[in-house]
C-alpha cells in the first residue's frame, strides 16, 4: 500500500487532489471532474454585474407659496447646516445635536431636510398657511 499523502484522495483507483471548501464538502482540484460533478471553466459574469445602472439624481424640490416659487439647492460638497424646521420642532440626533442637512431653500435662505421627515414640504406648508411668501 502506497503512503497516504495529505490532500490526495483515491477514488476507484483514480487519484484526486482534495481541496477542502467546508467541513462537509470536499472536491478535487481538477478543472473538470465527473466524480465531483464540477466544471471549473470560466463562467460569464452575472447579468446584474454587466448592467450599467443609471445614477438617479432626483430634481430638487420646488414649492409655490403665493406667487413665489421656492426652489431647493444642494449646498457645496462638504458644507452642511442645521435644519431649521427640526430645530424649531425639537428633533435632534441620538447624540443630542441638531439634525444637519445639505439642502437649502434659495428663496427663504433656510436649511431644510429633504428626506423621510420631509421638513421641506412641512415648513413651506406652514409658510403657505400663514400667508407669507
Amino acid at each position: 500500500m502506497a503512503p497516504r499523502l495529505p490532500g490526495v484522495v483515491t477514488i476507484d483507483g483514480e487519484t484526486h487532489r482534495a481541496v477542502k471548501f467546508s467541513r462537509e464538502d470536499v472536491r478535487c482540484g481538477r478543472k473538470s471532474c465527473h466524480l465531483c460533478k464540477v466544471n471549473k471553466q470560466a463562467r460569464p459574469r452575472p447579468k446584474s454585474y454587466n448592467v450599467k445602472h443609471k445614477v438617479r439624481n432626483p430634481p430638487p424640490p420646488t414649492y409655490l407659496v403665493g406667487t413665489v416659487l421656492h426652489v431647493a439647492e444642494r449646498l457645496h460638497a462638504k458644507r452642511r447646516r442645521v435644519c431649521q424646521h427640526c430645530r424649531m420642532t425639537g428633533v435632534t440626533t441620538s447624540s443630542g445635536h441638531g439634525v444637519e442637512t445639505s439642502w437649502n431653500c434659495v428663496t427663504c435662505d433656510v436649511a431644510l431636510c429633504v428626506n423621510n421627515r420631509n421638513c421641506w414640504n412641512t415648513f413651506h406648508d406652514k409658510l403657505n398657511n400663514m400667508g407669507l411668501s
